[in-house]
């Protein structure tokens, strides 16, 4: 178990591992993949007893502006796990074709979202950064870890970045 290295000390000796090869099967829908933190019901394996735990994302949205949030948190979400996936798995077709819509869903999301309120991300404004007096305005809108959604539910027209 254990070996002396050539400074004289004594180290643990290396495990190899063997782990199959995720294989494409059945996805969950966008809303039970952001609860449960995974796209594929296989790597869905508890690790803990957490039954009948709440998931904060899953109560439902108040208004317009947090559905739309949600379903970009979703696809978001989807994106990056189908990422991980096609890492090890770069040839899959079903994960390529897949990757490919939930992009073009999400780029189109984010372009609604910034038009109805404010940019979420810098590749979501709409047009320039420039407000109304033609300064850099990015820095106006309530980020996402600020609150991120208007409390009144109405933004400037001059956030709107068009």
């Amino acid at each position: 178990m254990y070996h002396m290295d050539t400074c004289g000390c004594q180290c643990q000796k290396y495990a190899m591992a063997v782990v199959p090869m995720q294989e494409w099967g059945e996805l969950y829908d966008w809303k039970t993949a952001l609860c449960n933190g995974t796209i594929f019901p296989d790597l869905n394996l508890e690790f803990f007893a957490a039954q009948n735990m709440s998931c904060a994302f899953c109560n439902g949205p108040s208004s317009r502006q947090e559905a739309m949030k949600l379903e970009i948190d979703m696809i978001s979400f989807a994106l990056n796990d189908l990422m991980l996936y096609l890492d090890t798995h770069p040839d899959c077709e079903k994960g390529l074709t897949l990757f490919g819509q939930l992009q073009k869903r999400r780029h189109d999301l984010l372009k609604e979202y910034a038009s109805c309120y404010y940019p979420l991300t810098q590749d979501s404004m709409n047009g320039d950064a420039t407000g109304h007096d033609g300064s850099f305005s990015w820095s106006e809108c309530p980020a996402p870890w600020e609150g991120g959604i208007c409390v009144c539910g109405t933004m400037k027209s001059g956030y709107n970045f068009r």
